[in-house]
């Protein structure tokens, strides 16, 4: 009874934790940081500490053990890219259902779009907005709480762009796990 009872609190406690969110703080300006927290742990995804040890193993195991080299040499180029094309297409199906379920706490762009000559600005900034707005529109596409500031424009007087990010987001864990199970099985449907 007593390993009943044990068993139960296990489940219950996995069960809390997979409904917990993982928050994401991202933020750009001289250069990219991504740093994540799960319940009271939090670390950073980039820029990692490099570790000196790990990388010289990795470099003689990767000489002794390329798996696209066997992969290529195997099943050919063809299989190789086919591969690849089934990766690609189910990676695309897994992120989308991500964005389904990701939420912006709190997102905040602003760029500043400057280049020599007043065409080339005006240029570039018709070219950041094309990217950048329908980009946000399918970030925020699931958000109705946002706090969100987007700030483009173009500066005829500065000769360098300038960006600043600072995103705040969070996914649940099931969330994930329910696409990294689904992206398992289409790839196995898909290799047999």
């Amino acid at each position: 009874m007593i390993v009943l009872y044990i068993l139960l609190i296990i489940i219950f406690i996995k069960c809390i934790l997979i409904f917990c969110p993982i928050s994401f703080d991202i933020s750009f300006e001289d250069t990219f940081s991504m740093r994540c927290k799960f319940l009271f742990i939090s670390f950073s995804v980039y820029p990692q500490k490099e570790k000196k040890k790990i990388r010289k193993n990795l470099q003689k195991n990767y000489n002794k053990n390329n798996k696209v080299r066997d992969i290529i040499k195997e099943k050919g180029l063809n299989g190789f890219l086919k591969l690849v094309k089934k990766l690609v297409s189910i990676s695309i199906s897994v992120v989308k259902s991500l964005f389904k379920h990701l939420y912006i706490d709190n997102l905040d762009l602003n760029v500043m779009v400057a280049e020599e000559d007043a065409a080339a600005t005006a240029t570039r900034y018709g070219q950041v907005c094309s990217i950048v707005y329908p980009a946000l529109n399918i970030l925020l596409k699931n958000n109705y709480k946002q706090s969100y500031s987007v700030i483009i424009y173009p500066s005829f007087t500065e000769h360098k762009s300038k960006v600043t990010l600072k995103m705040k987001a969070h996914i649940k864990l099931i969330y994930i796990l329910i696409c990294a199970v689904k992206a398992f099985f289409k790839f196995i449907k898909d290799s047999i």
